[in-house]
């Protein structure tokens, strides 16, 4: 029905115990859902609207907003741009997504918006492509490559590095950010290593559906 709502799975089964994907619910069919994290048990949240997420994140941190799922088209980058720029927040938010012709649009006809283009592989000439940031598979993030990203203007993302010897190589390399879904181990391995990394970390789990 036309809002936005967070959620990383492409239906809501695994946290919410219901097999629909966010396109087949109304928002107020959304709101009724109950999010239960296995690592959380003893918390209960509802699912977040986009404005919502922003709300709590304004002046605190930057979001990496990414555009996924069957539902990420032009519509939805033209109104995620809308919605950040009526909250103030385009200097907050980066723009991402596995789908380069939806980046590319964005980095087009919104230059003053950050985007990102996550790759599953690194072949060719990717640090010329249309975008702020190049999200690498930690696979592929050589430093060769990191280094020509890099010397192209842009910054490097890298995912999705989770076990302790895959964070403390990049935490030590020339990554700009890591993706990972144990952001709490990779703070504290941060601050077991040196203070002297400057690499910032996003935790996954943070989609845009419609």
């Amino acid at each position: 029905d036309g809002f936005y709502i967070v959620n990383h799975d492409s239906s809501f089964s695994r946290l919410c115990n219901n097999k629909a994907k966010p396109e087949e619910l109304t928002l107020d069919e959304v709101k009724d859902l109950i999010i239960r994290d296995p690592n959380f048990p003893n918390m209960e949240e509802d699912v977040a609207t986009f404005e919502e997420m922003l709300d709590a994140s304004k002046d605190k941190i930057i979001l990496f907003v990414e555009l996924k799922g069957n539902t990420a088209d032009e519509q939805m980058a033209e109104d995620a741009v809308r919605i950040i720029k009526e909250k103030g927040m385009e200097k907050q938010c980066v723009l991402i997504s596995l789908k380069y012709p939806l980046i590319n649009y964005i980095e087009t006809k919104y230059p003053e918006m950050d985007t990102a283009y996550l790759t599953f592989a690194s072949f060719g000439n990717t640090q010329n492509l249309n975008c702020d940031y190049l999200g690498l598979e930690e696979e592929a993030a050589s430093v060769r490559i990191i280094n020509m990203i890099h010397e192209s203007g842009k910054k490097v993302m890298v995912w999705t590095p989770n076990s302790l010897e895959s964070q403390k190589k990049f935490l030590i390399s020339e990554a700009d950010y890591i993706i990972t879904d144990k952001v709490l181990q990779a703070n504290n391995m941060e601050i077991a290593m040196s203070s002297d990394s400057n690499i910032f970390i996003y935790q996954m789990g943070g989609e845009l559906f419609a």
